[in-house]
């Protein structure tokens, strides 16, 4: 297809134009190297807003694409900036008909039985023919900048249920409630299993209503069906179909699936958004953050003028530069939003002839249309995750539940078709620094501790500064408990010897409680001189002496006044430390003991 240089630098004057986009997978056809649209990696269970190669992905309930060829500003630390992208927005507005398809289940061949179609209100609630307006004939009207999908939904609900009412003869007179049989299974073309768009005159099912399900649906697109209209910028691209909603348990038991009935009005629009990123140090693409987007206040916008039908042409549209807005060769306007024109896209699913700026509205012909589209199970049948997905949005809202779905099916399509050429030379960048940062919630432990302890430690201070409590205090009672006299190091069995200090330092006059105020004198190693030795305290109550093992030179004398090593126990042997044990100790004073028990006295050391 031959383009004219004229028109290149028309819409070549700013980076928003339908030549900033390419298809993202092309295919040899005859020869000739045609863009593809297909599904190569489906991204409809992801969430949030990323970047992909050459777009910018937003699956939240607004999805979208924004056309980007990634660059990453250079700086250390990475930083924040904006930038002026196209982004190309799916809108569709869905309508309940309140009406609902029913499978029965034939259990004996365990199996899909009739099918039955059920009023919730939409026959028996329908408004007069002549009063289906929902908005002022202010709102009603359509130009460029603004489309009111949500009126033709609404209207062509109306017009397809009163046509579908006729043709119902079993649902007359319209009760609130009531279920009749449509049918078998095979008779329909509804699906149990999987949601699914139904054309106007299928949901009717009759062929003596195709003329009149032609009509509303031409309304609803405001133009021909068979594209003979005229192709220009107040002929936006408008998609007008019955979807049946993602089947839903029964709560009849003799029922198996339930489906509802939406009609759904859907087209495309575009947008200059301007958009703020983020990155870190690292600046690969998955770490690119989309931190917000909004739109221009105004943009000029231009389509191609032509006197070719819709069916011959798919006409340029994009932004513009200021100096084109009265070009006779161009329709411009002044709007934050441009509704795409319709154009061949919309009436045919070939693609060989598209250029990649019609590829968003021909997603939407395709969706509508009886095609499906090859690699990828849209409905969820073989992925319950998915499924379940769809599911959720019909809890919160039947006609928003499908609107959002629909419209996320689109942006995977065009994420999967499309790719963005438009590189941005320079930003002002706003760079990040080295910081160190600290999240208060790890220090919630060191505030509880402070809250214990803070009060212990200040009543203890102010105990110590009154007097109350001494070391010598502290003392005697860590001396009551074994090992509080290891942490003082007071022992219990000291040495006695004649004057000499002992291994640790400690002269007998040291040995004992420290603090007892009862002192008792006992025989030293040398029989000529006497020491005196503390007592301690539970060793008073016991009313029992305290000894110790000594250095080699200590020796205790037994009560037959020979001289004992304290570790054999025979005479004149002399005394290893290192082989003390309390094992000894104890020996000593049963024997001690056995002997006062014979001489019916208390026997003491010499």
């Amino acid at each position: 297809m031959e383009i004219p240089v004229s028109t290149i630098q028309k819409f070549n004057s700013t980076s928003y134009s339908p030549f900033h986009m390419q298809f993202r997978r092309y295919i040899l056809s005859r020869n000739l190297t045609i863009g593809d649209i297909s599904i190569v990696e489906s991204i409809l269970l992801r969430n949030g807003t990323f970047a992909v190669e050459g777009l910018l992905v937003d699956m939240t309930e607004s999805p979208g694409i924004g056309l980007r060829n990634h660059t990453v500003p250079q700086v250390s630390h990475g930083g924040v900036w904006s930038e002026d992208i196209l982004w190309l927005e799916p809108q569709t507005s869905c309508v309940n008909t309140n009406i609902t398809i029913d499978f029965s289940l034939d259990i004996d061949a365990q199996a899909i039985g009739t099918i039955n179609i059920t009023d919730h209100g939409g026959f028996s609630n329908l408004p007069p023919e002549n009063n289906v307006n929902i908005a002022t004939s202010d709102h009603n009207i359509d130009h460029p900048g603004a489309v009111n999908l949500a009126y033709r939904a609404y209207k062509t609900a109306v017009m397809i249920n009163r046509v579908a009412l006729q043709s119902l003869p079993a649902m007359n007179p319209p009760e609130f409630g009531k279920t009749v049989v449509i049918g078998r299974f095979e008779d329909h073309p509804f699906i149990h299993d999987r949601m699914h768009v139904l054309g106007l005159s299928a949901y009717v099912n009759t062929t003596a209503r195709d003329a009149a399900t032609q009509e509303i649906e031409a309304w609803c697109r405001g133009y021909n069906i068979n594209g003979s209209t005229n192709a220009s910028i107040n002929t936006p691209s408008i998609h007008c179909q019955v979807f049946l909603s993602a089947p839903i348990p029964h709560k009849d038991p003799s029922l198996l699936m339930s489906q509802y009935l939406t009609v759904c009005a859907s087209s495309v629009r575009a947008s200059v958004q301007r958009v703020e990123f983020s990155f870190n140090e690292t600046g690969a693409l998955n770490n690119i953050q989309i931190q917000g987007r909004k739109r221009s206040n105004s943009t000029i916008w231009g389509v191609e003028n032509t006197t070719m039908t819709m069916r011959d042409v798919n006409l340029f549209w994009g932004a513009v530069s200021s100096r084109y807005e009265n070009d006779t060769s161009l329709s411009t306007i002044r709007s934050e939003t441009l509704y795409l024109p319709a154009g061949q896209s919309d009436f045919t699913l070939s693609s060989s002839n598209d250029s990649p700026s019609s590829i968003p509205s021909a997603i939407w012909n395709r969706l509508y249309s009886p095609v499906t589209l090859s690699g990828y199970d849209f409905a969820g049948v073989g992925r319950f995750n998915l499924q379940m997905k769809w599911r959720s949005f019909l809890h919160k809202d039947i006609a928003g539940g499908a609107a959002i779905t629909l419209k996320q099916i689109w942006t995977d399509i065009a994420v999967n078709n499309l790719v963005g050429t438009s590189v941005t030379e320079t930003a002002s960048v706003r760079p990040y620094g080295p910081s160190v940062t600290y999240n208060f919630r790890y220090s919630v432990p060191f505030f509880l501790l402070c809250a214990i302890w803070l009060p212990i430690l200040l009543l203890t201070s102010v105990v110590f500064i009154k007097g109350r409590i001494k070391p010598s205090y502290i003392r005697h009672i860590l001396n009551q408990t074994s090992l509080g006299r290891v942490v003082v190091d007071d022992s219990l069995l000291w040495v006695v010897n004649s004057g000499q200090r002992s291994e640790g330092g400690a002269s007998p006059s040291d040995t004992g409680t420290r603090t007892s105020p009862r002192t008792k004198s006992i025989v030293s190693a040398s029989p000529t001189h006497q020491v005196p030795l503390r007592t301690a305290v539970w060793a008073i109550t016991l009313g029992k002496k305290l000894v110790r093992f000594g250095p080699p030179s200590s020796v205790l004398r037994g009560s037959n006044g020979n001289q004992r090593d304290n570790t054999t126990g025979s005479p004149d042997a002399s005394v290893n430390p290192r082989n003390t044990s309390i094992r000894v100790a104890l020996e000593y004073l049963v024997r001690l003991e056995k002997t006062r028990d014979d001489r019916g006295q208390t026997s003491d050391l010499s």
